[in-house]
């Protein structure tokens, strides 16, 4: 039996995503194996056991007086959210396809916001 801890990143951009997270989280404490789960979210993943790296209200603003004072922050925010979206995205793919049999598959579940745009989560949509 393998004793590691399964290590999971979510990123939810907005209340919904929040809600199915924290679903998802709580189902994940059934596992037999331990779960760590780490991610940008809201209250309700939080609630479930989330270790929250930043709440996805640092990214909602919108108006150019509410962006200039919180300015470096988003900028910052903006990395992260790229660095978990895409960059994750990509390491994890490349080495489950290593490992994949043939005829295996990876199966990348997604928002719709990229095809939509989310009000007031332009680095969330962009990625």
């Amino acid at each position: 039996m393998n004793t590691e801890a399964i290590r999971i990143f979510f990123v939810a951009g907005e209340p919904s995503g929040d809600a199915l997270g924290g679903n998802l989280i709580e189902a994940l404490q059934d596992h037999p194996t331990q779960v760590v789960c780490r991610g940008v979210g809201g209250p309700r993943m939080v609630a479930a056991g989330m270790d929250l790296v930043f709440p996805y209200d640092d990214l909602a603003v919108m108006g150019l007086v509410e962006v200039l004072p919180r300015y470096f922050r988003i900028r910052r925010r903006w990395h992260e959210t790229m660095a978990a979206n895409l960059h994750s995205v990509f390491y994890t793919c490349r080495a489950a396809a290593r490992r994949l049999r043939s005829g295996g598959r990876i199966v990348l579940v997604s928002s719709t916001a990229g095809q939509r745009g989310e009000a007031y989560h332009g680095d969330y949509a962009s990625t």
